[in-house]
């Protein structure tokens, strides 16, 4: 999972749901003691959800890091770490400073996201495909109410933490967003948004604490907004 090349960590994922498709407990126990203190795994799936977090209007993340165990070293270099997107606006690498521990990405701020929409629509489904085996892999792990991967998803035991079920919200309210401005029907973006919804009832069932989380990321907001956007002509009564 620590391979740069985001393909590699998608096929990845993708051999891992395998393994546990239709609620492999044993594979489960086993990938979670893999996983769970393995900064690579939740890395790469920050990584792609925060793509698809550029395409909000909103400035949204979901990486938290404890400031005492990092004063001094919030340091970003604005030369070194800009990138281009694929659309050819300038934003700010998540990739880790030089000056950071290995494999731990630097404080993200609201310059690390884009206010527009600069990718082909071809190129955004792209981006959605590999998401969505993010998805089934994150869904596949908890099904089940396997309490000890949905735990890990909420909280992880390391220098900084990934909220994979705030980050699954945020995506959730990012495509509810581009499907209620795009004019034309996007199939891939309906699909995303239904694996989004079923990654977090499998991440939040039997869970308050992560159905809290849940709700702090406005998921009943994006529920009404997909709702009315389906029956926009309709008296809808929303959730």
């Amino acid at each position: 999972m620590s391979n740069p090349d985001v393909k590699i960590c998608v096929q990845i994922m993708g051999f891992l749901y395998t393994l546990v498709f239709n609620g492999n407990e044993e594979t489960q126990d086993c990938i979670c003691d893999r996983i769970a203190n393995n900064a690579n795994f939740f890395l790469s799936i920050y990584k792609l959800i925060s793509v698809i977090l550029q395409y909000s209007h909103i400035p949204k993340d979901f990486l938290s890091r404890e400031p005492e165990k990092h004063s001094g070293k919030n340091r970003i270099n604005d030369d070194d770490t800009r990138q281009q997107t694929p659309g050819g606006d300038i934003v700010v690498s998540i990739e880790e400073d030089t000056d950071f521990s290995p494999n731990v990405p630097p404080i993200t701020n609201t310059t690390s996201f884009i206010t527009t929409y600069p990718q082909p629509a071809d190129e955004l489904d792209v981006w959605l495909h590999q998401v969505g085996v993010c998805l089934d892999l994150i869904s596949s792990l908890c099904d089940g109410q396997n309490r000890k991967l949905q735990a890990i998803m909420k909280e992880q035991d390391s220098s900084f933490n990934i909220n994979v079920i705030s980050g699954t919200a945020a995506l959730l309210e990012t495509l509810a967003e581009i499907k209620q401005e795009n004019e034309t029907e996007s199939a891939m973006i309906t699909e995303t948004m239904t694996k989004a919804i079923q990654c977090l009832i499998e991440m939040c069932a039997g869970n308050y604490s992560n159905q809290s989380a849940a709700l702090d990321g406005q998921v009943l907001d994006s529920i009404n907004l997909i709702i009315n956007n389906s029956c926009p002509t309709e008296n809808v009564n929303t959730v």
